[in-house]
């Protein structure tokens, strides 16, 4: 279940980072390709990003979470 569930995240904040991405530079127009599963190169790429993301913060462990944190907090209170 945990596998699957890593997945499931992994797909939604690849799809988050490429929807922020589009909005910053415009949409990227690009073909599905059967060999990546009818997914289109630009979602592809997106995902591995933020597996890569993902597995770093693993492998840093908590740490790598309290960093982060102490980075986004600030900009969450200014932003609201």
């Amino acid at each position: 279940v945990a596998c699957v569930w890593f997945g499931i995240q992994t797909w939604v904040g690849g799809t988050s980072l490429l929807t922020l991405y589009e909005a910053l530079a415009g949409p990227i127009g690009a073909a599905p390709l059967a060999i990546l599963g009818g997914i289109t190169l630009p979602q592809f790429s997106f995902f591995l990003i933020f597996w890569c993301i993902q597995v770093l913060v693993l492998i840093k462990g908590i740490e790598s979470i309290r960093i982060v944190e102490k980075y986004s907090a600030p900009i969450l209170i200014g932003l609201s």
